[in-house]
């Protein structure tokens, strides 16, 4: 079987034209090193070079061609031998992909909680530094400050989310609404002309609006980034039905509705050989110092999670974008789910909150009481733990962060438990929301929330946690 796929490899390789079918870039060199063997500069040279074979395909080739001389010593010939690498350059591909993960991984979750930490810090002051701000001009200056820290913030859960499977939330989601609000956050050039066409009728899926918004802008600033100066980019949204058995469904998807998202741009267009290694990590068009190559990847990613999917079609004229999302089927959408980012809830109540950052605990003291709530402040697990069993009934919900010196939220929680089964807690935390945290934490009482955390979010979280009877 080796023999005959030798046999079989070598008489394709045979049939090759290499002066034909050998990529431009790497013809000069070819020719300019052949010419040398024939003129005795070199004895032979080793060379890699791209062709594109009789089917398209874009194959890595190692060549290396060498002097044959005849027996009056004369250079007539030369031997070339040919070694097809693209299926090792391929898993060597992979395992770099790999390896960069694992250290995207680590770093993710080694300076997050740091790093989150600070974030909060800043983003906390900010926001209650433009809430209190009369000047007009000031006012301007620090929501400018606040909306970068807010975008900062969601980098970081957009890479937490990326490194470990997230815990997201799953309400009726109005698409277009979604999109119309991306297009007036992201600095679109006015150079580029948007056009909308959007079903208003079929128009919601059930997912987190949060993690699609990052998901959509990530294709959205890659359509933008396509376009050099002058441009289109066209949005639409229409109600599409997949049968598994039908000979036009290539999406994989299973039987049923599905909201088809289509963002198509009229830029320069991805290369065809490149359009099934756009949603690879770390794969970019463009210059690493302009993109990490991580935009689609976390797209893909998020899509796929709401069980749905992303097909790309491109050429010449520009590129479309189609994202399938399983539709939620609702005659009237419930208008008291609203995104996190646009809800912000008062309340009256008792709130313990234990955090080992000062920073942060500050800052979060004071948005609470901005929010109406009385605040006791501990730094330390025990004293809280201590503190509430002497006050368990002046106490209506803790606020607790998980990663603390000394006794760690998990510990300081299970001692708090033992003290009230029933006891209310919003665990903080800095890192990713793994299955540990959810193991330990995920009981009806309870709710987990990522730092950085919006005053909405947080607004959200205790003012659910305490009308839950």
């Amino acid at each position: 079987a080796y023999a005959n796929a030798f046999e079989k490899n070598i008489a394709e390789l045979n049939n090759w034209r290499l002066d034909e079918i050998i990529q431009t870039v790497s013809l000069p060199k070819f020719i300019s090193n052949f010419s040398e063997l024939f003129t005795d500069v070199v004895q032979d040279f080793s060379q890699s070079i791209e062709i594109i074979d009789n089917k398209g395909k874009k194959r890595l080739i190692n060549s290396h061609v060498s002097q044959l001389t005849d027996s009056f010593n004369e250079i007539n010939f030369a031997i070339q031998m040919l070694n097809d690498v693209t299926s090792y350059k391929d898993e060597e591909y992979e395992i770099i992909n790999n390896e960069r993960l694992k250290t995207l991984n680590y770093i993710a979750n080694s300076f997050a909680h740091k790093f989150n930490n600070q974030l909060m810090e800043m983003y906390g002051n900010s926001y209650l530094l433009k809430s209190n701000l009369k000047d007009k001009k000031l006012a301007t200056y620090a929501n400018s400050l606040f909306t970068t820290i807010s975008n900062t913030s969601k980098l970081t859960h957009n890479l937490l989310s990326f490194s470990k499977k997230g815990n997201k939330i799953k309400v009726i989601t109005d698409i277009p609404d979604l999109i119309e609000t991306l297009i007036d956050e992201l600095s679109i050039p006015p150079t580029i002309n948007i056009k909308t066409h959007f079903d208003r009728k079929n128009k919601s899926i059930l997912g987190d609006p949060s993690h699609l918004k990052i998901a959509l802008s990530n294709i959205i600033e890659n359509a933008v980034g396509a376009i050099s100066g002058a441009g289109e980019i066209v949005f639409e949204t229409r109600l599409v039905y997949f049968e598994s058995d039908s000979k036009n469904n290539t999406t994989n998807l299973n039987d049923g509705k599905y909201l088809k998202i289509s963002i198509k741009d009229n830029g320069k267009g991805i290369q065809q050989n490149d359009i099934p290694k756009i949603f690879d990590p770390f794969f970019s068009t463009k210059s690493t110092d302009l993109n990490a190559g991580l935009g689609l990847t976390i797209a893909l990613k998020t899509i796929e999670e709401h069980y749905g999917t992303i097909k790309v079609n491109s050429n010449s004229d520009g590129t479309d974008v189609m994202v399938y999302l399983p539709q939620q089927e609702t005659d009237i959408i419930n208008k008291s789910i609203i995104p996190d980012e646009q809800l912000i809830i008062n309340g009256t109540a008792n709130i313990v909150i234990i955090d080992d950052e000062d920073v942060v605990r500050i800052v979060t003291g004071e948005l609470l009481k901005k929010l109406g709530y009385n605040v006791f402040s501990f730094s330390s697990g025990l004293k809280a733990i201590k503190f509430y069993k002497e006050n368990i009934q002046d106490v209506d919900l803790v606020l607790l962060d998980k990663h603390m010196p000394q006794l760690d939220g998990s510990e300081v929680y299970k001692k708090l438990k033992n003290i009230n089964p029933e006891i209310k807690v919003v665990l903080m935390t800095g890192f990713n929301i793994d299955s540990e945290i959810l193991e330990i934490f995920q009981h009806k009482n309870n709710t987990i929330i990522q730092k950085p955390v919006s005053v909405e979010k947080l607004s959200k979280a205790i003012s659910t946690l305490l009308h839950k009877k």
